[in-house]
């Protein structure tokens, strides 16, 4: 073992090992392996598989999240996001484990093309279009039968 990692924060779009240091309803909170500070895998961005329905208690939640995530398993997350406090003190790391191979660490959505940022607060519905991935209205300028 490396010990107590280091200060830094680590890097968006980068695949790190990553130990689950607790469970909550919003997700599992890990250590990154190197870093002294954690990050959250939101629990829209566990697994292709886990569905959390929103309306469900947070009992249940956590039963969920914890019947593919145990305290101390390890994980492959991927870094998506580095937020700093206005003091610059306080990092929020979001992760994700949801297209990374979890036996090997490789990054299956290298381009983020299938990452859909987990909404904070309150709200249902999306957020507008603020966040269509590349090509997602490619579609709607083709007009039905435009193509033969």
């Amino acid at each position: 073992g490396g010990g107590g990692g280091g200060g830094g924060v680590p890097e968006v779009g980068r695949v790190y090992k990553a130990t689950v240091r607790v469970v909550k309803p919003i997700g599992a909170f890990v250590d990154i392996d190197g870093f002294r500070r954690g990050g959250l895998v939101h629990r829209s961005q566990i697994s292709q598989y886990l569905d959390v329905p929103r309306d469900t208690d947070d009992d249940a939640k956590i039963a969920i999240i914890s019947g593919v995530l145990g305290i101390g398993d390890p994980a492959y997350v991927k870094v998506m996001d580095v937020e700093k406090s206005e003091n610059g003190r306080d990092v929020r790391v979001s992760l994700s484990m949801k297209y990374v191979d979890q036996g090997t660490g490789e990054d299956m959505d290298p381009n983020n093309l299938n990452y859909d940022p987990p909404f904070r607060g309150g709200g249902g519905g999306r957020g507008g279009d603020r966040y269509a991935p590349v090509g997602a209205n490619a579609a709607d300028t083709v007009k039905a039968g435009a193509i033969r």
